[in-house]
């Protein structure tokens, strides 16, 4: 009787998704920023890992639209333009949609918590007026409900159009008072999931995405 041997490639795949994840981090976190060039030495250093996993990932994120692979010139994280930027945010507020119609509902006092902790700290970050932080609440909190939908597909779908690194590019073309007034209605959506009236939260999140979009179109005529 003999053993199956692990597949050569394994740890060579695992260690591709590892960089994918960790330079994906790094665009999140804004220490990758729109039109920087990468180079494969320093993000090596950076992530620990060997360049063979490093190119692989580059080459996955190119494929995604997130990082571009320029001739001769290695790679670099892509520019987005408002047009692409409302493109984005019109598929995730479609992806938040299918999530709120497999919504649990309330019952459970830990979901209540965490709408409730999710709804305080988008609050609180609007007060500070700090952009980048108001923006990681923003995103953390659409994020949360498509992960409450229990839709492992839509969890996945919303890592690949990596939606924090997109939304971030947005600092690029509005001000602070627009994205403060993209969390305004954030209140009165939380306290309609808490009623689990799932039609008016979609509807706020309407009222929510047109106070992006609407001056991120004027820019891109």
């Amino acid at each position: 009787m003999t053993t199956e041997q692990p597949s050569p490639s394994a740890p060579a795949i695992s260690l591709t998704s590892q960089a994918v994840e960790r330079i994906d981090g790094l665009l999140n976190d804004g220490r990758l920023v729109p039109g920087q060039r990468l180079i494969e030495s320093d993000l090596c250093e950076q992530l620990g890992l060997g360049r063979v996993p490093v190119r692989e990932a580059l080459r996955i994120l190119a494929g995604d639209g997130v990082i571009e692979l320029v001739p001769g010139k290695g790679a670099r994280v892509r520019r987005m333009g408002p047009a692409q930027i409302v493109e984005m945010l019109k598929v995730i507020v479609g992806l938040l949609f299918v999530a709120l119609d497999d919504f649990p509902g309330t019952r459970n006092a830990g979901i209540r918590e965490r709408l409730t902790a999710a709804n305080e700290k988008i609050q609180a970050a609007a007060a500070s007026q700090d952009y980048f932080r108001l923006n990681a609440a923003l995103c953390d909190y659409q994020i949360m409900l498509i992960e409450m939908s229990g839709n492992h597909y839509l969890a996945r779908s919303m890592g690949k159009v990596h939606f924090t690194y997109y939304t971030r590019q947005v600092i690029s073309y509005v001000d602070f008072e627009v994205t403060r007034s993209v969390a305004d209605p954030y209140p009165a959506i939380t306290e309609a999931l808490l009623e689990d009236d799932i039609d008016r939260a979609k509807a706020l999140f309407s009222v929510s995405r047109e106070r992006i979009i609407t001056p991120l179109s004027a820019l891109a005529e």
